[in-house]
């Protein structure tokens, strides 16, 4: 099995501590945690490197919520006083990791009297543990089996401890040296989770049902590089000397990694509750290693150490059951746990349940605070004093702020129960009460429940949970104690739903004011906070109506209340709504998710892989005022519904409105929560503009959302182009992104709000296209490239194959471009402005095999099979050679690169080396009749008549092969390159700016021009491109064989060479015949496929069908040579 750290599951809301977490092993498991969302209290001795530690790994993951926890493990004090801290703060734990350790360091004893390894690596993690366990328990009781974890570190080194394994009777082991005494707290580790495990592991006695599960392990970590080497002394010497062997052999692991077991037991899935209680390790042999000593199998041994443990603790006054009840701890316990919570700035208020009513003068005596009278609550509040041993009054903290998640407001307790008061506190009971002080009673209580709080008489139903966010923003159900007079019950219920819809709302807004919702969901939280506001206003005037109007009644409450009832229950519904197609809350974190891969790869790209990776995604941005506008268009026909959704749409789009406005305008976004309907791919830069084939940079670094606002859906793709045009020319310095915006509309309602879309969009595109056009030349750019690349006027490339030909005759790995450069430059017309960005360069693919690759991905031609790469050229036996694998670059300044793309300038590259490579073998066939002329063998005419047919026919096809070659590269330049460029150069109209139109159709023409030369040229037709490949492959092999067939003419030639032997012709006749044959061949099959293609595709390719037609007819010699092959004998 194999394990990483990114396939830990969403940690938010779960709360950890790790000791020793500023260096080393523990730093990672902090940072690896924090990454997933968890809130981690790094424990540290020294505070001063906790912070700078904290501030390294907020620089890795800003959104990591650690908070520093000051403990010095060898001084209990510090362990209890930081605990205690702790347990202020925090009323949820999910996992503590005990990592902090020494190793192997000299005889020292702590100030508690214990050896300093013993205390550090055992009874201060144990002193730790058991403080928190009964938080860990209450924690566990709410959640699914293996949500807590305790996770404790250990060593193979635990293999040193002494015979016996613990030295009960000396455990400083001062004589024993630093290894067996760091093996013993080590081998006490193991035991330690050995025995957690059976009192609080999976199947235990506190763990009935799986409900308070607490998994333990003991963790190997392996051979880690960390700074605790550094505090070994001379013993270890030793030890320091294998070092270096280790790291040689690549044994040693970054502490990172060493990390890893340690995060798999605390809080990855794939641990089972078969591992808890296990020494487990992940590296090479997966579960328990083979090097654990049997001592550490010990269970006797193990029980040995926890009741010596539990009795020397409970002497010295650190066990947790001695500190709560007898107060024996020492002062300073005190004082250490008061400087901390002094630190932190926790302000509390406490008051008794009954201080938070208020009655007035001519109020009912008996209206007083009460608690549920449940027997079932009795049961349990005894037997919860019984656990804790407590027997002291029942006087708990509450806050009268709400409870929240919100970070700032972690310390803030939840208000107790009324179900959990005691006996004592409960009210008379209802049935006793007249029908006047029920309903003053009631009145009451209404008041107080309709602020989101608990009333005498009115509770919380039992399975509500208010510390439990699904609920919460469910909003409570509210019960009524038994007694009411059923003429009030009525009414009080249908009272009770607004305060049910507030109580929802606080906790939505609570939730949605969360920093990873984006500025939308804040807007809105604004919104409804005002509408909340108001709302208590309502509350208050009507408690004083209630304290000074005699007359004022249930009922008249409830007719006062209406129409905030109303609007209440209107935006309640939109938050349930909102809640609806959110993500998962804190509570469902651990639920099943599905996977989308494309969008795990999207987000992946984005930096937002939970967002990406959730079936469903977080409501927020378009998506949030997408939802209230088709609320408006259901509820158009109630106009006080439509009063208030139109308020909360106002106010809920001006942030998305202040996106739009600074993309329209200055072409950035500022969108720190991917909410706008233009997202960034900030990975794509327009310093990778050289290596782009794909065009990512102009077609994916901007692109729309999903969730787009229905106002805007009409005007999506005018908000995306205004904005690159922009952002472009913003680029390159021409906006000025320092003024601000102004006279811009900020609502959707704004009649202004289109033509200020329009008016943006207009003026980027003008803005860009005079950028292109005027000052990057774009029009004189694109006429050099056809110059350079499209051998325009080309006699710089005469000039240039003469000079560079013996550079360009090696093998392409030999070939120096430098000099071939230098050569180019010195040819190329000094008045061109451009040349200094024409550049020569190699490229060993064969051009026809490139083609067939791009046509086999791209799918040129439906229907058709992949095809397999065409004959190679006559040098792949050699490799590929300069001639062949010459091509042309071109450097191209931002933002002309964006029409001069990499991927148009591969078709300009495609193009040249396809007439480049016609007009080589025209020269090499032209050079060839040249140097044919010249030699004796053909200049003189031999008495054997068989001899000159051989000569005439050699002659007649290196004619018909020149032919060949000229009309395919007259047609290419002449009929096809020529018309289209004047086409394209039609369309920009001299560099027009209102001619061009837009700048997405001045490149979409410019790649259609491209695109079409390519097509017209026979360049993305498989068989046409295959059939090419093979008469030019013909022509060249032809040219090569002339020098073969003129040696055997000059031997077989009786005037040329004396001989009265009678010549022998048949060897020299069948290879002519061959070169014949296959030229005919291809030229047949070639016609063919032009004259279908020209039929159905492309009518440009009929007046070069009819040319070939007449060198494929041939000579009159085609006729007599074949007869004269078949009388004399010789076959081709």
């Amino acid at each position: 099995m194999t394990f990483h750290p990114d396939t830990l599951p969403d940690l938010k809301g779960k709360v950890f501590i790790v000791t020793g977490g500023n260096s080393g092993i523990g730093y990672y498991t902090v940072a690896h945690l924090a990454e997933h969302g968890a809130h981690v209290y790094m424990c540290a001795r020294s505070p001063e490197k906790g912070t700078v530690a904290i501030t390294n790994i907020k620089k890795m993951y800003p959104s990591a919520n650690i908070d520093l926890l000051q403990m010095n493990l060898m001084d209990l004090t510090s362990v209890v006083a930081a605990t205690k801290h702790f347990l202020t703060l925090e009323t949820a734990l999910h996992g503590v990791v005990n990592n902090a350790g020494i190793m192997a360091t000299p005889f020292e004893r702590t100030k508690d009297g214990h050896e300093a390894q013993w205390q550090t690596n055992y009874l201060a993690h144990w002193v730790l543990t058991e403080h928190l366990l009964p938080l860990m328990l209450r924690t566990a009781k709410t959640l699914q089996p293996g949500s807590v974890r305790i996770v404790n570190l250990t060593s193979s080194g635990h293999m040193s401890a002494p015979n016996g394994g613990i030295n009960f009777t000396d455990l400083s082991l001062k004589d024993g040296g630093p290894w067996p005494r760091y093996g013993q707290s080590k081998l006490a580790n193991i035991l330690h989770t050995k025995t957690l495990h059976k009192k609080y592991g999976p199947g235990s006695a506190s763990a009935r049902d799986g409900e308070g599960e607490i998994w333990v392990s003991a963790v190997h970590p392996g051979l880690v590089e960390t700074n605790l080497a550094t505090s070994v002394g001379e013993s270890g010497s030793s030890i320091m000397r294998v070092l270096p062997v280790l790291r040689i052999l690549g044994l040693m692991k970054t502490a990172d990694k060493g990390s890893w077991t340690s995060l798999f037991c605390a809080a990855s899935r794939d641990m089972k509750a078969e591992q808890s209680g296990t020494y487990i390790e992940i590296f090479g042999r997966f579960g328990e290693p083979w090097w654990q000593s049997s001592a550490a199998k010990e269970g006797k041994l193990g029980e040995r150490l926890e009741e010596w443990t539990r009795e020397v603790m409970r002497k010295e006054g650190w066990s947790p059951a001695d500190l709560q009840l007898h107060d024996s701890s020492p002062n300073r316990i005190k004082l250490a746990a008061n400087e901390i919570t002094e630190k932190s700035k926790v302000v509390r208020r406490s008051s008794n349940p009954d201080q938070r009513m208020r009655t007035s003068p001519d109020q009912p005596k008996h209206v007083r605070a009460v608690s549920d009278a449940d027997p079932h609550n009795q049961k349990q509040q005894k037997t919860s004093q019984r656990c804790h041993n407590v027997n002291l009054p029942w006087s708990p903290e509450v806050s009268l702020v709400t409870h929240t998640s919100a970070p700032l407001a972690s310390r803030i307790s939840i208000p107790p129960r009324a179900s959990k008061a005691p006996i004592s506190l409960h009210p008379r009971d209802l049935r006793e009460l007249s029908l006047e002080a029920q309903e003053a009673a009631v009145i009451e209580d209404l008041l107080i429940v309709l602020m989101g709080l608990e009333g005498q008489y009115i509770h919380f139903a039992k399975p509500y949970n208010p510390s439990g966010e699904k609920d919460r923003l469910a909003g409570p159900v509210f019960v009524i104690l038994p007694g009411l007079d059923p003429s009030l019950r009525d009414l009080t219920i249908e009272i009770l739903k607004m305060a049910t819809h507030y109580s929802a709302l606080v906790a939505f807004i609570d939730v949605q004011g969360r920093a990873e919702l984006g500025v939308v969901n804040h807007a809105l939280s604004a919104a409804m906070r005002k509408l909340m506001f108001d709302y208590l206003v309502l509350i208050a005037q009507l408690e004083t109506q209630f304290l000074s109007n005699p007359s004022f009644t249930l009922h008249v409450l409830g007719v006062h209340i209406l129409p905030a009832s109303h609007l209440m229950s209107q935006v309640y519904s939109l938050a349930q709504a909102i809640i609806t197609q959110s993500s998962p809350t804190d509570d469902d974190k651990d639920s099943d998710i599905e996977f989308d891969m494309d969008k795990i790869l999207e987000a992946l790209q984005d930096g937002d892989l939970m967002s990406g990776s959730r079936n469903k995604p977080v409501c927020k941005g378009g998506r949030i005022l997408g939802l209230i506008t088709k609320r408006l268009e259901l509820f158009s026909g109630d106009p006080v519904t439509r009063a208030i959704l139109i308020s909360l749409l106002q106010n809920t789009s001006r942030p998305y409105m202040r996106m739009l406005n600074e993309w329209l305008h200055h072409g950035t976004i500022q969108d720190s929560y991917a909410e706008f309907l233009v997202k960034e791919q900030k990975s794509i830069k327009r310093e990778r503009l050289a290596e782009d084939y794909t065009d990512d940079y102009w077609e994916r670094r901007y692109t729309l959302r999903d969730n787009v606002p229905p106002q805007l859906e009409s005007v999506q793709h005018k908000i995306l182009l205004a904005g690159k045009y922009l952002n472009v020319v913003r680029e390159c310095g021409g906006v000025d992104i320092s003024n601000a915006i102004s006279n811009v509309p900020t609502t959707f309602e704004d009649p202004r709000f289109f033509d200020n879309v329009n008016d943006a969009y207009v003026y980027a595109n003008k803005s860009l296209l005079n950028l292109l056009l005027t000052t990057y030349a774009l029009p004189a750019r694109l006429r050099s490239m056809k110059h350079y690349f499209f051998l325009s006027q080309s006699d710089f490339l005469s000039y240039f194959l003469d000079l560079a030909s013996p550079e360009l005759r090696k093998p392409v790995d030999k070939v120096n471009t430098s000099k071939l450069q230098a050569l180019l430059d010195l040819v190329l017309p000094a008045q061109d402005p451009f040349k200094e960005n024409i550049k020569v360069e190699m490229n060993s693919i064969d051009l026809f095999d490139c083609l067939t690759r791009v046509i086999n991905i791209s799918g040129i031609e439906d229907g058709e099979e992949l095809l397999n790469p065409p004959a190679p050229p006559v040098e792949s036996e050699k490799g590929p050679v300069g001639f062949t694998s010459l091509q042309l670059d071109c450097i191209v300044p931002f933002p002309a690169s964006l029409v001069i793309s990499r991927k148009t300038i591969w078709r300009y590259q495609a193009l040249f080396r396809y007439l480049f490579s016609l007009r080589h073998l025209e020269q090499q066939l032209v050079a060839n009749w040249q140097t044919l002329n010249k030699a004796s063998s053909w200049a003189h005419k031999s008495s054997n008549k068989e001899i000159e047919l051989c000569k005439r026919r050699a002659f007649t096809l290196r004619a018909r092969m020149l032919a060949y070659v000229q009309q395919l590269l007259h047609f290419c330049t002449s009929e096809v390159i020529e018309p289209n460029w004047q086409a394209f150069m039609e369309k920009l109209k001299g560099g027009s700016i209102s001619a061009v139109g837009t700048v997405d159709e001045l490149m979409q023409n410019h790649v259609d021009f491209l695109d079409t030369c390519l097509k017209e040229c026979m360049l993305t037709n498989g068989r046409l491109l295959r059939r090419h490949s093979k008469l030019m492959h013909t022509c060249t092999l032809f040219s090569n064989f002339t020098s073969w067939f003129s040696r055997e003419l000059e031997s077989n030639d009786p005037d040329l060479s004396g001989s009265t032997q009678p010549p022998r012709l048949e060897k020299m006749a069948a290879n002519l015949r061959k070169f014949e044959l296959n030229f005919e061949k291809h030229m047949h099959v070639l016609l063919d496929e032009m004259n279908h293609f020209a039929a159905t595709e492309t009518v440009v390719l009929l007046s070069f069908c009819a040319r070939l037609g007449d060198i494929y007819q041939g000579t009159e010699f085609r006729e007599l040579g074949s007869k004269t092959d078949h009388g004399s004998g010789i076959s081709g």
